[in-house]
């Protein structure tokens, strides 16, 4: 297999915040939207609520917001929590491309996979998702690589195996 690009990146707090922006503006479909609907909610609640005769359904409203928020930040937390409490917290992980496919190196694991196991190539503002299957993939930050033409260079490698 002739390698024709490396990405070398390791799991730590600045990984996890690309992949958590990335991931929520270009992956999730109702994150991106959680904290938008949330203040508009609690705006229209506390607006309805000044200017309405019906401040139960005002209260409702603002609430509805309110929890939208706590729930968005209180996922993010958790992910993180689980994130940093993971045995690979802090480990370097080393992916290398090839018209043939990709090679996985970690300090926990080694693997071969064809581009045909990939159900996609998504691209964010910060990186690439290789999309395993629905929910599952592995994000390559744009860091990771030598430059921006690299991550050109997957995508490339990963349509011309599609053709």
């Amino acid at each position: 297999m002739k390698v024709e690009v490396i990405a070398k990146y390791t799991f730590d707090e600045n990984y996890f915040q690309s992949y958590w922006r990335d991931w929520s503006k270009s992956r999730s479909v109702g994150r991106k939207w959680a904290i938008p609907i949330g203040v508009f909610f609690i705006t229209t609640g506390v607006l309805s609520f000044v200017m309405s005769s019906k401040p139960l359904l005002s209260l409702i409203v603002f609430f509805i917001g309110l929890v939208n928020l706590i729930w968005h930040f209180w996922e993010k937390r958790i992910w993180f929590n689980n994130r940093r409490s993971a045995k690979n917290f802090g480990k370097e992980n080393k992916l290398c491309f090839s018209k043939e496919g990709i090679l996985i190196e970690s300090s926990h694991s080694k693997g071969e996979m064809t581009w045909e196991a990939l159900e996609s190539i998504k691209k964010a503002s910060d990186g690439l998702f290789l999309v395993l299957q629905k929910e599952i993939s592995i994000y390559i930050p744009k860091q990771s690589v030598t430059n921006e033409t690299d991550l050109n260079l997957i995508v490339k490698m990963y349509r011309d195996s599609n053709a």
